[in-house]
């Protein structure tokens, strides 16, 4: 989910600021089978046919990003074959280590070290490939809250390391493997001058190679726009970019990352596309689920703000303002328990209608609640652009002033996805400075 920047601010999200206990303490729906997951199918040894149907479900909700409905997926294959150690591997998996973690904040570290006891504890009649995943995977997990991270991940990318060399047939080793591996960069996959770090290529290599076997492979096609939506050849993973839009149409961010690669090169068409078909998809899913989560507060609201960044950069000013403002409407219901989410993405609205040049409307949008610190400022930065396209320079510099004052107010740990606190204000403040000095020549 790693963000562009497009055109400023309207690429951003805030770091939810509560942990994902809030949402697992409210009671849920045990997981049903659901539509549209696709053929991917990882066979584990079990007796029930429906144990392994939800095993399936949860790894390709698993590469989808939606690590709670994951767990509910595997906790259902354990009741059904309490015996098999493979659901528990699930959870542990899905509960632990992840990618987007500093930004989800959804880590269950005690839930994944308890899950994968009881994995190990089912190993003793599992056929070997199934204790060798166990067993890389507790490499991960730990009981103590102080455990280096950083060990952690690098002992498992490790682990996998010998597993997938253990079983070469085996796409999901190999797939799991990468995406360890990934993780110990936490997305510094290239250096400021985009030349990959070490490792890097060999880990676009390993996806390759899964994708050459199975072309639709959900995880290896994610992961693969994943490293090279940040390169300098984005155009590596349209192909993959591609298949997400049809692989599991069920999985709506798997739609969605291909719209980062038609983004970057930019196919604003396609990546508006293929996040309305995300955007349904998620809506669909939460239809079906009554879920609230991280992912349907963050990852559905991602898809709606492609859907709108894009159908803006064509000038679709209808659907752009359309998907903007339900944005708004969406997670305004979550101030109480992520009030920095809430605050960045309720600056959509109006930060669209200024890409859009519709400066009336700009000028016309309601001032957002002053405790959205963050939208506060911008909405004073939209204001005085609106103001200099229409030639009211004494106004504009009314509001610049306004910005400059709310932006010292926005909290100095204010963190935009992986950019530094306080990184996107001073970009506002440089685009305010240019275009004034523009507009005096």
């Amino acid at each position: 989910m790693k963000p562009l920047f497009g055109f400023l601010v309207l690429s951003v999200a805030l770091v939810p600021v509560l942990a994902q206990d809030s949402h697992q303490a409210a009671a849920t729906p045990s997981a049903v089978l659901l539509p549209g997951m696709g053929n991917h199918h990882h066979r584990i040894s079990t007796t029930s046919p429906d144990a392994q149907k939800f095993f399936d479900q949860g790894l390709i909700m698993v590469y989808g990003f939606n690590r709670e409905e994951a767990v509910r997926s595997f906790q259902r294959a354990a009741e059904l074959d309490p015996n098999s150690p493979m659901p528990y591997w699930g959870m542990a998996l899905a509960s632990g280590f992840h990618l987007n973690m500093d930004l989800d904040m959804d880590v269950q570290a005690n839930a994944a070290f308890a899950a994968i006891q009881k994995a190990l504890a089912r190993t003793s009649h599992a056929p070997q490939n199934e204790r060798d995943y166990v067993a890389a995977l507790a490499y991960r997990c730990s009981s103590n809250p102080h455990a280096d991270r950083s060990k952690l991940e690098t002992d498992y990318k490790n682990a996998m390391a010998d597993l997938a060399a253990r079983y070469p047939d085996d796409t999901d080793a190999a797939t799991l493997y990468a995406e360890s591996w990934m993780d110990v960069y936490h997305y510094e996959w290239f250096d400021a001058a985009g030349r990959p770090k070490p490792g890097v290529e060999d880990i676009l290599t390993l996806l390759e190679s899964v994708m050459r076997r199975e072309p639709d492979h959900p995880g290896a096609n994610h992961f693969y726009v994943h490293v090279l939506d940040s390169s300098p050849h984005p155009e590596r993973a349209l192909a993959s970019a591609n298949r997400l839009s049809y692989v599991a149409p069920g999985v709506g961010h798997l739609a969605h990352m291909g719209g980062h690669i038609f983004w970057t090169v930019g196919d604003y068409e396609m990546a508006a596309r293929v996040n309305e078909l995300a955007a349904q998809s998620d809506r669909d899913y939460m239809r079906l689920t009554g879920v609230d989560s991280v992912y349907t507060q963050s990852y559905y609201t991602h898809d709606l703000h492609f859907v709108a960044r894009a159908n803006a950069e064509l000038g679709h000013s209808e659907p752009a303002r359309a998907a903007a403002d339900l944005i708004a409407e969406h997670v305004a219901p979550a101030y109480a328990d992520m009030p920095g989410m809430v605050d960045i993405f309720s600056s959509n609205p109006f930060l669209v209608r200024l890409r859009l040049q519709r400066w009336d409307d700009v000028l016309h949008y309601p001032a957002p609640d002053p405790r959205m610190r963050t939208s506060t400022a911008l909405w004073h930065y939209a204001r005085a652009l609106a103001f200099l396209a229409l030639g009211n320079r004494l106004a504009a510099v009314d509001e610049q002033l306004a910005f400059i004052k709310a932006g010292q107010d926005v909290p100095a740990k204010t963190e935009f996805f992986f950019n530094p606190p306080g990184k996107l204000i001073q970009i506002a403040s440089a685009v305010l400075d240019a275009r004034f000095a523009t507009e005096s020549d």
